[in-house]
């Protein structure tokens, strides 16, 4: 069980890290654009106001949607980790578990042994609590 959690979060990590290198990717190409687009601005001033305009508005409509998806993967991450955190959580309480079952099986392994113990040294002690019965008449 623990393998297959370690390899789903293996898994998940791994698509995390392509999810960031898209959005950071994809950041580094909007600000390029930006960058060129302020360049191509400068360079040539033939562009008309409306033009000028509408490279404004694309810039801006970019940025947005590259908010956008830093925000979604933001919030991947956040869930990633609660789900990370609930899977140790889990598994801790499965080791505490396993842990106290050990325990309780070394004490009674432990007052088994004090008995047998006990026996060893006063025969009597074996018949304690034993009830002899008996069948027949008077018997």
């Amino acid at each position: 069980m623990a393998n297959s959690v370690m390899g789903a979060i293996g898994q998940i990590t791994g698509e995390a890290v392509e999810v960031v290198k898209e959005v950071a990717g994809d950041v580094i190409e909007s600000g390029m654009q930006a960058a060129e687009q302020g360049a191509q601005t400068a360079a040539s001033s033939q562009l008309t106001p409306q033009q000028i305009q509408q490279q404004q508005q694309n810039a801006q409509k970019e940025q947005v949607e590259t908010q956008q998806k830093l925000a979604y993967t933001r919030q991947w991450f956040k869930n990633l980790e609660t789900e990370q955190n609930k899977v140790r959580a889990e598994n801790e309480q499965k080791e505490k578990e396993r842990i106290h079952a050990q325990v309780q099986e070394q004490q009674q392994k432990k007052q088994m042994q004090m008995q047998q113990t006990a026996v060893k040294e006063n025969p009597a002690l074996a018949f304690v609590g034993k009830h002899e019965k008996k069948g027949g008449m008077g018997g």
